[in-house]
């Protein structure tokens, strides 16, 4: 098991950087809580920061989970968007009001960002079971979002916005003042 994790420096980020190891330990703690089972496990998660500037932070996980017993191994991608002047995590659900005009919305842009073969596989009802509302990060010009897809599809596939495509969706959270 391994995880690696950004860890900010500086004075009073003891809380913020405590919620950053929770995010990225999270799998790994929920196994080592769980009962043993006589498996084998690997667990490697790889956080990485995809925006921030001084009052905001975004961070992607990327994991890789393998189970001696499982059927194959799986990929996850999870998010952590955190408010640095509250040190609080940002739910993705007060962030975007989801709904068909969304879904379509990535629709479209799976259209356009992923190969014609694999495009053809990510259908509207797709995106709208797979749509995780803390799947959601941030980059200096989109929003990005994991949807969930079928292990043969790979797990989840990322699909991004640019701020401008994003705002019908927006919420009127403060967060979003940034990128306007």
């Amino acid at each position: 098991m391994k995880a690696s994790y950004p860890k900010l420096e500086g004075a009073g980020l003891g809380d913020v950087n405590a919620l950053i190891k929770t995010a990225a330990l999270e799998t790994i703690n929920e196994w080592l809580a769980s009962e043993d089972d006589g498996s084998q496990t690997t667990i490697e998660t790889t956080g990485a920061v995809t925006y921030s500037d001084p009052g905001f932070i975004s961070i992607t996980f990327t994991e890789y989970y393998n189970n001696t017993m499982a059927v194959h191994p799986s990929s996850v991608f999870r998010t952590l968007n955190i408010d640095l002047e509250k040190k609080a995590a940002v739910p993705g659900g007060s962030l975007l009001a989801a709904g068909a005009d969304l879904y379509r919305a990535l629709h479209d842009a799976a259209g356009r960002q992923l190969s014609a073969a694999f495009a053809d596989e990510i259908t509207l009802e797709t995106i709208e079971t797979g749509y995780d509302a803390n799947a959601i990060y941030f980059t200096p010009d989109r929003v990005g979002f994991s949807i969930w897809v079928s292990h043969v599809l790979g797990d989840h596939v990322e699909l991004t916005l640019p701020y401008a495509e994003a705002e019908p969706f927006m919420t009127s959270s403060p967060i979003w003042d940034r990128f306007k």
